[in-house]
């Protein structure tokens, strides 16, 4: 079983705000994540790829997340 971790972690680990995950997560823009209960976790290994798919090399490129 893969690392989980909490929409805290991601957004440090991101360098980004929490409100930032969530509101990729109400537009389904930005990472998968799954829901066990009411809790919000993110795979390690899905940061990874999308971290991975965020790259372009310049502003003008369209990205396919959205984000």
């Amino acid at each position: 079983m893969g690392t989980f971790l909490t929409e805290s972690e991601v957004a440090e680990q991101l360098k980004v705000c929490p409100r930032t995950l969530q509101r990729w997560r109400q537009t389904g823009l930005g990472l998968p994540f799954l829901r066990f209960g009411g809790l919000v976790r993110y795979s390690q290994a899905d940061i990874e790829t999308w971290s991975a798919k965020q790259s372009a090399l310049s502003t003008s490129e369209v990205r396919q997340s959205g984000v």
